[in-house]
């Protein structure tokens, strides 16, 4: 009987160090997990502000181009009317130009705008899986103490049946 009861023992010792052992694994998965989270934030943070600086620049660049556009006007007011009708058709084409250029901004900026709603995206999964791993580890901490409770009274029943003897 004495020793049905200490192999249950040591069965229940090895349980509760192999529930120990599971709830450090997943605590380190939990560390890591959020570790890379922060990694994909931060890459996602850098590449925000890559493109928002892009965005800037082609602004400016726009803004010069606008500049040059308003003194080529000045200029032409000047010309005869022959030159008047010839830049006319160049500034029309210049236009086009700048139109096509404000079209793609306005579609980077689309683009912009969907990316951000995919990091959202990804941050709402990786905090639902750091969710779904602390729950794990509350669960397996719950069996680790039962499982030491288990222990414990399975000690208290051993020493008080030696005790009997």
């Amino acid at each position: 009987r004495v020793q049905e009861l200490e192999q249950r023992l040591e069965r229940s010792e090895r349980a509760r160090a192999s529930l120990s052992d599971a709830a450090t694994e997943l605590q380190a998965a939990l560390a890591e997990a959020e570790e890379l989270h922060e990694r994909e934030l931060a890459m996602h943070r850098e590449a925000a502000e890559r493109v928002q600086e892009e965005m800037r620049a082609m602004e400016r660049e726009m803004d010069s181009e606008r500049r040059q556009v308003l003194v080529r006007e000045s200029t032409m007011a000047k010309r005869a009317r022959e030159q008047k009708e010839e830049h006319a058709r160049e500034l029309a084409a210049q236009r086009h130009e700048m139109q096509s250029r404000l079209t793609a901004t306005s579609n980077a900026a689309d683009a912009l705008g969907e990316r951000a709603e995919a990091l959202a995206a990804d941050k709402a999964k990786a905090v639902h899986a750091r969710n779904e791993a602390e729950q794990e580890l509350a669960r397996v901490r719950e069996e680790l103490e039962r499982a030491r409770e288990e222990a414990r009274t399975l000690r208290e029943r051993t020493d008080a049946e030696e005790l009997d003897r």
